[in-house]
């Protein structure tokens, strides 16, 4: 039981990061790259709710998993469940704070290719854009964080 665990905790940290890598350094780029910036923001913001709410459950399970885990008595409990809290608490603010007021700016703005750049909801999107980057990195590094912390609660039974 414990090492079913302990590989559910792990699967729901790599799923988590993989995402995120693939999200962040493939799939965006590729469609900024192939695509007009217009075309491109439609379809990243298709992606991005489902996405959001998949690294919400992902993170969730992870809490749940090493709660489980953590009756067994784990080395460095605290700063995992603090990373844990950390990362349920951003995704929860990623994607029911900032994803809406970037969804309502994104749609005030129209098109990006034709609203000039001094344009205040553009600005605007500009700033909440750049803030939720921000807390992908540190979702992310968070992720990297716990599963190089999960190596150490693998047990023997």
């Amino acid at each position: 039981m414990k090492n079913t665990l302990h590989f559910f905790y792990q699967l729901c940290l790599a799923l988590w990061v993989g995402g995120m890598v693939n999200l962040a350094f493939i799939v965006a780029p590729l469609l900024f790259q192939h695509f007009d910036r217009d075309r491109a923001s439609e379809v990243t913001a298709l992606l991005f709710p489902p996405f959001f709410s998949y690294n919400l459950l992902l993170s969730a399970l992870a809490l749940v998993c090493f709660f489980l885990l953590a009756r067994q008595g784990l080395p460095r409990f605290r700063l995992t469940l603090a990373l844990l809290l950390v990362a349920l608490g951003l995704n929860i603010g990623q994607k029911f704070i900032l994803l809406p007021q970037a969804e309502a700016l994104r749609a005030a703005v129209g098109s990006f290719e034709n609203t000039p750049k001094e344009d205040p909801n553009r600005k605007a999107f500009g700033r909440l854009h750049g803030l939720s980057n921000g807390v992908s990195l540190l979702l992310l590094l968070d992720g990297v964080l716990l599963l190089a912390l999960s190596g150490r609660y693998r047990t023997k039974s």
